[in-house]
C-alpha cells in the first residue's frame, strides 16, 4: 500500500492460504519422494572485469570492535567509463558490508601513499573511502560504483543508464568486517562490472542520507528519528531506486514524500526489519521531487532485553546505544540512487563555472 516497485517479493493470496492450512493441519511432511524444490537466487552477471581484493588481508576484531578497511583494487580506465551492471561478492563471514568506489583522479597519490602505511595491506577508513590525512572532500563526493549488503542482488541498470567513472579514478573497496561472526579468516570479496565507452541518456549517482542523530535508550521497545532532507536544486530530484540500511536494532522503516502543496506520498516502508534481509527498491516509474519538496527518513529500533544479540553464546544486556561503526552500534541510512541527464566531463584544466552556463567571467 506504500509504492509499486519492480520485482516485489510478496507471496500471493493463495499461497498464503496454502502455507496458513499446512500450519492448521500440523505442518504434516510432505511426499519425499518428489525431491527438493530448486530455491530460487539471482544469477550472476556476464563481467567484462573482474577484481578481488589484495590477497593476504585477514580481519582483525575482537568482541564489539569491528573494523573498516579500504583496499585499492587492481582497476582502472584511461578513458572515461559507463558502468552499466555491477556485483560485489563477499569473501568471508565476516563481512558486515562492502562499498566500491571512484575517487578523484587528484587522489591517486594519496590513495597509494596510504596503501599499507601501518604495516597492513590497505589503509583504516571509516565514513567515507579516503586515506587519512586526504583532505578528502576537496574533490568533492566520492562516486559509488557497487555495493553489497546481505540480501542484495547484483545491480543491472535499466537501457540508457549507468554510472560514469572519470579516467585514472583509483579504485577503492571499502569493507566493513563484525566482531560477531566468528573465528577471522582471510577474505577474498571481489567486484564484477559491466562497461561501455558510449555515454548514456542518464547518469547515475548514488548517496546516502543519514540520520545520525540517534540515542536509543535500554529497555525501548519503540524508539523513532526522523530527518528531514529538502530538495534545494532548481530541477527535479529523480529518484531510480531506494535502499534502507540499520543493524541488528532495527525495526522498521519508513520514507515519506511532503510535496509542495502539503500533500505526503509514501515512498518506501519496511515494517519489519531483518539485517540479513536488504535489498534495492526500484520504484516504478522513478519517483521525482520537484524544487522544494523534501523526503523524510525515519527510523525505528528495539533495544529491549529480549531483541538484544548474541555474543558468545548468550544475549547481551540493553545498553544505551547510539551511531557508530560496530554491528551493535546503529545506523540509520536511505540509500538513494538519482537520474541526471548525461553532459561531458569537464574538459582538463577547465575553469571552475565549467558547464553552468549563467556563471560570466
Amino acid at each position: 500500500e506504500c509504492h509499486e516497485y519492480e520485482g516485489e517479493r510478496v507471496l500471493t493470496q493463495a499461497q498464503i492460504e496454502r502455507f496458513s492450512e499446512w500450519v492448521d493441519n500440523g505442518k504434516e511432511m510432505g511426499d519425499a519422494s518428489l525431491g527438493e524444490s530448486d530455491a530460487p537466487f539471482a544469477a550472476d552477471i556476464e563481467a567484462m572485469y573482474s577484481v578481488s581484493m589484495p590477497e593476504g588481508f585477514t580481519p582483525i576484531t575482537s568482541v564489539g570492535v569491528d573494523q573498516y578497511r579500504c583496499f585499492p583494487l587492481d582497476l582502472s580506465f584511461e578513458e572515461e567509463t559507463f558502468i552499466t551492471q555491477t556485483q560485489v561478492k563477499p569473501g568471508s563471514a565476516q563481512v558486515h558490508h562492502v562499498l566500491i568506489y571512484a575517487l578523484d583522479p587528484e587522489m591517486a597519490n594519496a590513495v597509494e601513499v596510504g596503501n599499507g602505511a601501518d604495516g597492513i595491506i590497505g589503509y583504516p577508513c571509516f565514513g567515507d573511502p579516503f586515506p587519512p590525512n586526504s583532505n578528502s572532500y576537496d574533490y568533492g563526493f566520492p562516486t559509488q560504483i557497487g555495493a553489497w549488503v546481505p540480501g542484495l542482488e547484483p545491480n543491472i541498470f535499466p537501457e540508457g543508464t549507468a554510472l560514469r567513472i572519470k579516467p585514472n579514478s583509483p579504485i577503492v573497496m571499502q569493507v566493513h568486517y563484525s566482531a560477531l561472526a566468528g573465528e577471522p579468516m582471510e577474505d577474498s570479496s571481489s567486484y564484477h562490472i559491466v562497461t561501455t565507452d558510449t555515454p548514456p541518456e542518464l547518469i547515475a549517482s548514488t548517496r546516502p542520507l543519514a540520520v545520525r542523530d540517534l540515542n536509543i535508550p535500554a529497555g525501548a521497545e519503540d524508539a523513532s528519528f526522523t530527518e528531514s532532507f529538502t530538495n534545494y536544486y532548481e530541477r527535479p530530484f529523480v529518484i531510480a531506486s531506494l535502499a534502507a540500511h540499520m543493524h541488528l536494532l532495527g525495526k522498521s522503516q519508513d520514507v515519506v514524500i511532503t510535496r509542495n502543496d502539503g500533500t505526503e506520498e509514501c515512498a518506501l516502508s519496511i515494517p519489519d526489519w531483518d539485517f540479513s534481509w536488504q535489498q534495492s527498491y526500484i520504484p516504478v516509474g522513478n519517483i521525482s521531487l520537484e524544487p522544494g519538496e523534501k523526503i523524510d527518513v525515519t527510523c525505528t529500533y528495539d533495544n529491549s532485553a529480549d531483541n538484544q544479540p548474541i555474543v558468545d553464546g548468550e544475549r547481551i544486556e540493553p545498553s544505551v546505544v547510539t551511531w557508530g561503526d560496530g554491528t551493535l552500534d546503529e545506523m540509520c541510512l536511505l540509500y538513494a540512487t538519482t537520474l541526471d541527464p548525461y553532459r561531458p566531463s569537464p574538459p582538463v584544466n577547465a575553469e571552475d563555472c565549467y558547464g553552468v552556463e549563467e556563471c560570466i567571467t
